[in-house]
C-alpha cells in the first residue's frame, strides 16, 4: 500500500517519471496493484521473520537467486531511482539496484523497523520513516520523518467532517483485520458486541471477515441478536471509514495512518506474532496520544474493553476528544513528502 500511495503521487506530481511495482509473488500485492489498475513484477521472496534458521536460510537463497533477476528487470527499464517499502522483494530489488550503482531509498513506516529495513539501512541514500524514533534506528543522518504514504482517497478524509454517534440511533462499528489477523477477531467479536448491546449500546456492526466461516460469524452474531452485515473483503475502505463511529483493527502502520486520518476512535488489538512484536509499538504511543484502546491477544479484558467502547460511544464529548486526538497524528502529506525528498535526490541523475 506505501508504494501504491508513492506511485500514485509520482502520478500525480511528476506524470512523466515512469513507476514499476515490484513485489513477492503469492502474497495480495497482485491482486491490490491489479485493483489500481498497475502492472506489477514478482520476484521470488519470502518472509525471514517469524521463521526458524532453517526458514530464514532458505528465504535467504530466495533473496540471493532474485538479485540477477531484479537487475536484469531494472537494466531493461533503465530504473534511475529505486525504493524499498519493506515488502519480501524489498531487499532484493534494493540490492540489485545498489549493485548497479542505481540510487535507492527505504520506507519504514513501523515504530519498530522491520528486519529487511534494518538489513539495508547502511546501503541506502534515504529512509524515510514515522517518527524520530524509527530514524535513530535507522540512519539518523539520511533518515527523513514523513508520516506513512497512504492513498489519496483516504488521505483526504481529514478535509471532512466527522460527527459522532447520536445518542438513542445505532451506533457503527466497523471490525477489520490483516488476513494472519482474521481467526481471534471472528472468534471474540461476537461477545464483545453482545456485551456492548447489555451495556446499553445499540449497534450495527459492519465485519470484513476474509477467510473466516462468513456463516459461522454471521450465525454468531445472530445468536446475539447483533444486527451486523458480515463481507469477505471491504473494497472501498474510504467509505467504510465515513460510515464507521468506531474501528475495532489490527495495529498495523498503514491503518493506524487511515484511522488517523479519518479521525476515527478505535480500538487496536495488535498481531500476536507481528515481527518484533512492531504492531504492540505501533498501538502503545498511539492510544497513550488519547486516539485509541487498545488490548493484547494474550490478556483479552472482554469486560473491561466493554466499559472502555460503551464510555467511548455513549458520551460525544469523550468520543470527540479521541477523534481529535486521532486527527492529531495524521500525515496527510507523507507520500507527496517522499516524492518532494527523491526529487531532491535525483536532482541531476535523471
Amino acid at each position: 500500500m506505501p508504494a501504491l500511495a508513492i506511485a500514485e503521487a509520482y502520478d500525480a506530481l511528476l506524470p512523466d517519471v515512469q513507476v514499476r511495482l515490484y513485489a513477492a509473488s503469492g502474497g495480495p500485492a497482485t491482486q491490490l496493484a491489479a485493483a489500481a489498475g498497475r502492472s506489477l513484477t514478482l520476484i521470488e521472496a519470502s518472509a525471514m521473520a517469524r521463521t526458524g534458521p532453517l526458514g530464514r536460510a532458505t528465504a535467504l537463497l530466495r533473496v540471493l537467486r532474485a538479485i540477477p533477476a531484479a537487475r536484469a528487470h531494472l537494466q531493461a527499464d533503465r530504473t534511475r531511482l529505486v525504493v524499498g517499502t519493506g515488502g519480501y522483494a524489498s531487499a532484493p530489488v534494493v540490492l540489485a539496484a545498489r549493485s548497479l550503482g542505481v540510487p535507492t531509498a527505504i520506507v519504514e513506516p513501523n515504530a519498530v523497523a522491520g528486519m529487511a529495513n534494518r538489513w539495508l539501512r547502511r546501503l541506502v541514500e534515504r529512509a524515510y520513516v514515522a517518527t524520530d524514533e524509527v530514524a535513530r534506528q535507522l540512519a539518523p543522518a539520511h533518515a527523513v520523518v514523513t508520516g506513512m504514504p497512504v492513498m489519496a482517497v483516504i488521505a483526504r478524509q481529514q478535509q471532512d467532517a466527522r460527527l459522532g454517534p447520536h445518542l438513542g440511533t445505532p451506533c457503527h462499528l466497523l471490525i477489520t483485520s490483516s488476513s494472519r489477523g482474521e481467526q481471534f477477531l471472528g472468534r471474540e467479536m461476537p461477545a464483545l458486541m453482545a456485551g456492548l448491546a447489555a451495556a446499553g449500546v445499540p449497534l450495527r456492526v459492519c465485519h470484513q471477515a476474509g477467510s473466516f466461516d462468513r456463516e459461522t460469524l454471521a450465525s454468531a452474531y445472530a445468536r446475539h441478536d447483533i444486527d451486523a452485515q458480515v463481507v469477505p473483503v471491504i473494497d472501498d475502505m474510504a467509505a467504510a471509514y465515513r460510515w464507521a463511529h468506531f474501528a475495532i483493527t489490527r495495529a498495523g502502520a498503514g491503518t493506524l495512518a487511515e484511522l488517523a486520518l479519518a479521525g476515527l476512535p478505535a480500538l487496536l488489538v495488535p498481531l500476536a506474532d507481528a515481527a518484533a512484536d512492531h504492531q504492540s509499538a505501533n498501538a502503545a504511543p498511539y492510544a497513550a496520544a488519547g486516539a485509541a484502546l487498545w488490548a493484547r491477544e494474550s490478556a483479552w479484558p472482554r469486560d473491561r474493553l466493554v466499559a472502555g467502547i460503551a464510555g467511548v460511544l455513549l458520551d460525544p464529548d469523550r468520543w470527540r476528544a479521541m477523534s481529535a486526538a486521532a486527527r492529531a497524528a495524521a500525515r496527510p502529506g507523507a507520500a507527496a513528502a517522499v516524492v518532494a525528498d527523491c526529487e531532491r535526490l535525483m536532482v541531476g541523475r535523471w
